[in-house]
């Protein structure tokens, strides 16, 4: 994509253009740079509900720019990350707006490098955030430690502030995950699942 077809999409979420709620720029060469440009227009945009961007090679850097407008972004509901080359730094930012955004439903996040340090930060956005369902976190060099936080992320707690009860698809496909780990993930998502199937 060149400057040019990014610049009329620009034009396009900034004037809120009412045709256009699904966004598709997977595998272009975006990077961080051009991330941060088309970031900009959803500070104010009320028509996106759906943003692809994997494979764009936006690193830590375009995440956090996507993080910031994430947190006062409120039509965006799914978000797909995968295969960007982020790390801590930006799941780190991405789970500082996951604690305040109130629309997001769907992340997907696969094929990038959070490790356990990203996988524990974004468990820490769990505890507080109500509408995300679905979490993909496949290839990410998480190990139990990452998977750890996540599943007490997902316990009951007396407090409902501070425990998930919204998520109910969660994927740690192809991470360095313990089979006892993962078994006690998947418990806690069907409890999840039953609660949102009023079971």
């Amino acid at each position: 994509m060149d400057y040019n077809e990014l610049k009329k999409i620009i034009k396009r979420l900034e004037g809120n253009d009412p045709s256009l709620t699904t966004l598709e720029l997977d595998n272009n060469t975006i990077g961080n740079i051009g991330a941060q440009v088309l970031i900009e227009a959803l500070d104010t945009n009320k028509t996106l509900t759906t943003l692809y961007l994997d494979s764009n090679n936006i690193g830590d850097i375009g995440a956090q720019a996507l993080a910031k407008a994430l947190k006062t972004n409120t039509t965006l509901t799914r978000l797909w990350l995968g295969y960007n080359n982020i790390g801590y730094d930006g799941a780190q930012a991405l789970s500082e707006a996951l604690k305040k955004n109130t629309t997001l439903t769907e992340l997907y996040l696969t094929l990038n490098k959070i490790g356990d340090d990203g996988a524990q930060a974004l468990a820490e956005a769990l505890k507080k955030n109500t509408t995300l369902t679905r979490l993909w976190l496949g290839y990410n060099s998480i190990g139990d430690a990452g998977a750890k936080a996540i599943a007490k992320a997902l316990e009951t707690n007396t407090t409902i502030l501070k425990t998930n009860t919204t998520l109910t698809e969660l994927s740690l496909t192809f991470n360095d995950i313990s089979k006892s780990l993962m078994n006690q993930i998947q418990q806690k998502i069907n409890r999840n699942t039953e609660l949102k199937n009023g079971k």
